[in-house]
């Protein structure tokens, strides 16, 4: 529960990120551009923040960095995907906004929200910062004996 309130706060600081970038981009890109610096931007602060969620004490170790690119272009595919796919449905927002900030706010939203509990969470706690993928001088003391099956 800890690893899942605090994976969602930190989640939720990289999308606000995410919606600044956008926002600011949307002027001079394609939405569909904007949503790509606005991810990378949100990817590079939750690497930092994921982190300290799962593996607080864990160094900075290739495989980890590895495990993290591999994972998070995963996952900025698929985020990506989705609001590409989400944008045909604007015409339909318009009866809740006719400002285009607010859709295309609001589609990003949902995209993030669908992929954070779908993808996100899942593979950064029990792939990326998982306990028994990191070296086994970085795992806390909890998560050493229950690697080597102690309660």
């Amino acid at each position: 529960a800890r690893q899942a309130s605090s994976s969602a706060l930190s989640s939720f600081a990289a999308f606000c990120s995410y919606i600044g970038v956008c926002h600011f981009a949307d002027t001079v890109l394609e939405p569909s551009q904007a949503n790509v610096l606005g991810l990378a931007a949100a990817a590079s602060m939750n690497f930092v923040l994921q982190r300290q969620s799962f593996a607080p004490g864990a160094g900075l170790h290739a495989a980890l960095v590895k495990r993290y690119l591999m994972a998070e272009a995963l996952i900025v595919t698929i985020q990506q995907g989705l609001f590409v796919t989400l944008l045909e449905t604007r015409p339909y927002l318009a009866c809740l906004s006719s400002e285009e900030a607010w859709q295309l706010g609001a589609l990003r939203m949902v995209s993030q929200a669908g992929v954070f509990f779908a993808v996100s969470f899942p593979l950064r706690k029990n792939w990326v910062f998982a306990a028994s993928e990191l070296p086994f001088h970085a795992a806390r003391p909890s998560q050493i004996l229950k690697m080597r099956g102690m309660p």
